[in-house]
């Protein structure tokens, strides 16, 4: 089960980025789609969902009710989600600002960061094959970030037209805004796992709430965007001011973008599928593998992504400036890629320098427990068969 809860993690956060990927640049009516309070809207809007959902289930016995939960005030819950909700709005204006490849290396702040905090505060422990495991995970992401730079990863001269050349000024808005946008998700993944942890909370349920108080503040922010004026100086957004303004004149422009998407039906089928998959399954599967393993695992597993979205683009043909183009370099950071998370989450064990010490410590302690609970079994089927004998 855990298997398929991390497969399934591993490709919606696929889906989610080739959807973003693709719908950014789709250009219509000779502008990019670039709404992202309307996209966190309807984000929140099908999370929430998962409320409904919940509640389905906990009527059709499809869901065995935790009687180990305990009760906790769920505004809580509003901490998280605020977090969450400027971490994706921060993370929209660093992608303007930058390129990918250096808001790729600046992402590791999140493993980083939720490692640390998780040991300091959530009293996890990383053993010294998690410590190897992020440090070949983090040499991957940096050679597959820096590929890009060496080599030439577009054919097409007019490819180059597409992207935008940040100011100097604008350039350290960005790394800023990247960087406090892995701060705000690295704590809203430690919060959830806190939570879900301490008060045994399903996360269906955690998904739903987390929906509902983010639909609340985000509809609530688009309203008030629709009247806030801005005026964008540049259709390229490569400046701060620009990458404010969702249209030409107002912060948030919903009426366009209802628009845009309507003259453009491969512009509608990405945007659905993504703030369907990143509000239902994404953040589903996310508190599952929060459960299921911790905060860090998360953080970490989130990264495989690279490889099916890198896949993806290399194969597809209908854009030549999406294409990816194959350098003897990315194998080596995919490589270190996978062999960092399957080191960190156990799937390999190497026998040298102690660094299988921890695994073999915890084999033989599970070993003991599954003996103990046999004998325990074993014992009380004695004595409830003694106790049929001298009723007899």
């Amino acid at each position: 089960m855990k298997n398929v809860i991390v497969a399934c993690f591993i490709i919606s956060g696929a889906i989610n980025s080739i959807s973003y990927q693709l719908l950014s640049n789709i250009q219509e009516s000779s502008e990019q789609f670039y709404h992202p309070w309307f996209l966190l809207l309807g984000q929140f809007l099908f999370q929430s969902i998962s409320v409904i959902l919940f509640l389905i289930l906990s009527e059709t016995k499809k869901i065995t009710p935790d009687f180990n939960e305990k009760k906790m005030n769920i505004t809580y819950f509003t901490i998280p989600t605020i977090l969450d909700l400027l971490g994706v709005v921060l993370f929209s204006f660093s992608m303007k600002l930058l390129s990918s490849g250096l808001v790729i290396v600046l992402r590791l702040i999140i493993i980083l960061l939720t490692g640390l905090l998780s040991v300091m505060y959530l009293n996890n422990v990383l053993n010294r094959h998690n410590i190897l495991g992020i440090t070949f995970l983090i040499c991957g992401i940096v050679i597959l970030a820096i590929s890009p730079l060496l080599f030439s990863n577009y054919d097409d001269e007019n490819c180059n037209n597409r992207e935008c050349t940040s100011s100097t000024q604008s350039y350290g808005i960005g790394i800023i805004l990247c960087i406090l946008s892995s701060i705000f998700h690295s704590f809203s993944i430690l919060i959830e796992d806190k939570f879900i942890r301490e008060f045994k909370i399903n996360p269906i349920k955690v998904t739903g709430i987390q929906g509902i108080f983010g639909l609340l503040i985000s509809f609530t922010l688009v309203i008030l965007f629709q009247f806030v004026p801005c005026t964008a100086t540049s259709k390229c957004r490569e400046d701060f001011m620009s990458v404010l303004c969702a249209g030409n004149f107002f912060v948030e422009d919903s009426i366009y973008a209802f628009k845009q998407m309507a003259d453009n039906g491969k512009l509608l089928t990405c945007v659905t599928i993504f703030i369907f998959n990143l509000g239902l399954y994404y953040k589903f599967f996310s508190c599952f593998v929060i459960k299921e393993f911790n905060s860090t695992t998360r953080a970490i597993l989130d990264n495989i992504k690279l490889l099916i979205v890198f896949i993806f683009f290399l194969l597809q043909t209908n854009d030549s400036c999406l294409k990816e183009k194959f350098h003897w370099l990315q194998i080596v950071g995919f490589i270190l890629l996978i062999l960092g998370t399957v080191v960190y989450i156990e799937l390999v064990k190497i026998p040298f320098l102690g660094l299988n010490n921890q695994m073999q410590k915890q084999e033989e302690s599970d070993g003991k427990l599954k003996k103990f609970d046999t004998q325990q079994f074993e014992l009380e089927s004695v004595s409830t068969f003694e106790n049929n004998s001298i009723n007899l």
